[in-house]
């Protein structure tokens, strides 16, 4: 959404990009400090992602998780993060909600994430912040492609909630007298 508002509002536009930056920048120090056991007990960094491979995010899905390994096969040319080689790992979701929950186990069970990476959709992201076991709520989810507000502080999100966009809509076009 920051995109859309740069057009409508400099201010917007303005923490947008300060937000995105914080965040991007916050990120390292995320898989650094993650409490899991993976990246306690060795050079690597887990990241794992839970992607929607159904007909309405499949696009959506195939390009986040492109972005991300391309990004992280740079970062691991260059040395890594602090010497840690970063491992990326993929599950598809399927686009429901078992899935999702299979996923999210498969992923965080014994430790073997340190950080889950960009669910892509509502419904993965929803799903994932319903699941109630200890392991999969002790790992922070980093840059959802979703606008669900976050429940939970270890949820970081790079783009506003659904919320902060109609609030957001509404100042402006109030501004305007419409």
């Amino acid at each position: 959404m920051c995109i859309s508002l740069l057009r409508l509002n400099p201010p917007v536009r303005l923490a947008c990009s300060v937000r995105n930056v914080v965040l991007a920048l916050l990120f390292p120090v995320v898989l650094l400090t993650a409490p899991s056991a993976s990246c306690a007990a060795g050079n690597e960094i887990v990241v794992g992602q839970i992607f929607d491979q159904s007909p309405a995010w499949i696009e959506a899905g195939r390009d986040y998780a492109a972005g991300a390994k391309t990004y992280f096969d740079l970062v691991n040319s260059e040395g890594g993060v602090s010497g840690k080689r970063i491992v990326y790992l993929t599950k598809d979701a399927k686009g429901t909600a078992a899935d999702v929950k299979r996923a999210a186990e498969e992923l965080t069970g014994e430790g073997k994430v340190d950080v889950l990476f960009g669910p892509v959709g509502d419904a993965t992201m929803r799903a994932l912040l319903d699941l109630k076991d200890a392991q999969t709520q002790s790992v922070a989810i980093f840059g959802p492609l979703s606008g669900i507000a976050p429940a939970r502080a270890s949820v970081l999100t790079l783009r506003a909630s659904y919320e902060e966009e109609a609030s957001e809509l509404l100042r402006h076009f109030s501004g305007l007298g419409l």
